[in-house]
């Protein structure tokens, strides 16, 4: 069975594909923070759509939900397709059926553990 957060996340990762944040919008409670590499960008939708933003302005990304222990997130991949590297990932925090934060991180040497551990 899949897990309201599972689903949440999933959801996600599909805006996040199509450039989307408007979708996500009635997802996100309205203090909910989006932080990207530790920089809070705002709350809510437009935290979001600044986030989204960021991600994409970087280059051509694509995000696929992976499961941590249990915890699933968004792995952002970059690159021409086949030879595409991981490159962040995004994690949310719930309350319910609603976002309570999202967290958007580079950091590569923690990318690389989340991956390898997702692969077990």
């Amino acid at each position: 069975m899949v897990s309201m957060k599972e689903s949440l996340v999933r959801v996600h990762a599909g805006a996040f594909n199509a450039h989307d944040s408007a979708l996500l919008g009635n997802t996100l409670l309205p203090s909910a923070p989006c932080w990207r590499d530790g920089e809070c960008l705002g709350e809510g939708a437009a935290g979001l759509r600044r986030a989204f933003e960021a991600e994409h302005n970087a280059g051509e990304v694509v995000g696929q939900v992976i499961q941590v222990d249990g915890e699933p997130m968004v792995l952002e991949w970059g690159g021409p397709e086949g030879r595409r590297e991981p490159l962040g990932v995004l994690r949310l925090q719930s309350q319910g059926d609603r976002v309570s934060e999202v967290r958007i991180d580079h950091d590569a040497a923690l990318v690389r553990r989340l991956l390898d551990r997702a692969a077990r």
